[in-house]
């Protein structure tokens, strides 16, 4: 019994000492935790210089692109028949040798029309590596205003998009008679949306359009028949109805005046 007894004993101290050992104590990972903040430390030295390297790599490769490559190397200009290419390089007077994305191509988007009478518009394009296409819309003379000057008359051109181009004392031939308040938004919308629906209806021989009155619109047609239209209310149907009294009713030559103001009650008469 008393060996038994000396061994429990034995096996308890054992136990005890294990036990001791196996304590969390503070001073004993201390070293542990000095180690990890020295490790986050260095995690965050090492982001910073890789962030530094990123940013000087970035820096480089930027000079080089600006310095090196996507240089201005040609100008290529198309589109229009008023004016040379030479002439609207020379104006644009983009330097060669220029970082493509330098060129500001807004400025000569809006530069191009207002500084060419005959320029509707323009596109200026970088391609890429080393280009600048230059794209241009002619203006087209498309329409007429008659103005009284000094007890005389004058006559005002237009671009298809109501650009003016230049003034004259003779009635222009075959070009569209305006009169339309282009001060005023509504009737100039609705001018655009009459030469809209007109050019979708088949008008071709559209000699005058009157929307300064936006409640009493009217066209002129082949010179001969006056077409009243009203308001814009059921336009489309309108112009359907009277293009039908144009094309079946009324002999060719003959001249008249047409009230479509309502677009199912089409009136005419003829004039002498």
């Amino acid at each position: 019994m008393k060996v038994k007894s000396e061994n429990k004993s034995k096996q308890k101290s054992k136990i005890k000492k294990a036990q001791d050992e196996n304590v969390l104590r503070p001073e004993k990972f201390a070293g542990e935790k000095k180690s990890r903040k020295d490790i986050r430390k260095q995690k965050k030295h090492n982001a910073i210089a890789t962030f530094i390297l990123v940013a000087i790599l970035i820096g480089i490769c930027g000079y080089i692109s600006v310095k090196v490559f996507f240089i201005v190397q040609s100008v290529d200009v198309e589109g229009s028949e008023k004016y040379s290419r030479r002439e609207i390089a020379n104006f644009c007077a983009i330097p060669f040798g220029e970082n493509i994305f330098n060129v500001d191509t807004e400025y000569y988007q809006n530069a191009l029309p207002e500084s060419f009478t005959y320029i509707e518009s323009a596109t200026v394009q970088r391609k890429l590596p080393n280009k600048i296409k230059i794209t241009v819309v002619d203006s087209v003379p498309t329409y007429y205003e008659e103005t009284s000057v000094d007890g005389g008359t004058a006559y005002t051109v237009y671009s298809q998009s109501l650009k003016p181009l230049t003034g004259t004392a003779q009635k222009p031939d075959n070009l569209i008679g305006i009169w339309v308040n282009q001060e005023d938004e509504n009737s100039l919308g609705v001018f655009n949306s009459v030469v809209e629906l007109i050019s979708d209806g088949g008008y071709d021989k559209v000699t005058q359009i009157n929307t300064v009155q936006t409640d009493n619109i009217s066209i002129e047609y082949d010179g001969r028949i006056t077409v009243k239209l009203g308001t814009m209310l059921d336009m489309e149907y309108k112009l359907e109805m009277a293009y039908y009294v144009l094309h079946q009713k009324i002999p060719e030559g003959e001249r008249g005046v047409m009230d479509a103001t309502d677009g199912g009650n089409v009136i005419y008469r003829m004039t002498a």
